[in-house]
């Protein structure tokens, strides 16, 4: 007997250790946004190996992806909505689906994807985000600022050994998804 087997999201087999893993015990933002991230070429094998849709609609949707260029985020939100609906819940699944699109799509600043923190006072951008807890390693810090991922409200920070002065309101983002906000 042959089985399909279900792959990580990153197309490669599942694993821990590869961390492309979507873990049935993550709280449903995460779980969400990790199906979200899953690559287009897995998103039909997880239709068919983990929800209870009709292949007849899944085929319909490849379909749709295939032959008529629909985007696969529209089916992704379906298949993420799905999943997630059969380990939290409905309304947990339509507040996770919220969360991605405001967070990820929009990039708008929520109480999810901030952390408050009280460092004020003039310091680098470097010092901030490491008293932060942005990252453990300065070097991985200078490398986000070096690739144009620190913003302090809303201006890149490209110079990490520039001293700025951190009020209470600043909003301080690393990363893609990484908020700080000054107490």
């Amino acid at each position: 007997m042959v089985m399909k087997l279900l792959t990580g999201s990153d197309g490669r087999p599942m694993g821990k250790s590869l961390k492309n893993y979507i873990p049935v015990s993550d709280n449903p933002n995460d779980m969400f946004g990790k199906i979200m991230s899953i690559v287009d070429e897995v998103m039909f094998d997880y239709f068919e190996l983990v929800t209870r849709i009709p292949m007849t609609e899944v085929l319909e949707m490849k379909q749709a992806v295939d032959e008529d260029g629909e985007n696969p985020m529209k089916f992704k939100k379906i298949l993420a909505k799905d999943i997630v609906t059969f380990y939290h819940g409905p309304k947990k699944a339509v507040e996770a689906e919220k969360e991605f699109e405001n967070t990820v799509q929009n990039k708008e600043v929520t109480e999810t994807n901030t952390t408050e923190v009280s460092n004020r006072g003039k310091m680098s951008v470097l010092e901030f985000l490491k008293l932060s807890g942005a990252s453990k390693s300065n070097s991985h810090i200078k490398e986000v600022i070096k690739q144009g991922g620190v913003e302090v409200d809303g201006k890149k920070a490209t110079d990490f050994n520039k001293v700025l002065d951190f009020k209470s309101g600043m909003v301080v983002k690393f990363g893609k998804r990484t908020y700080f906000r000054v107490k």
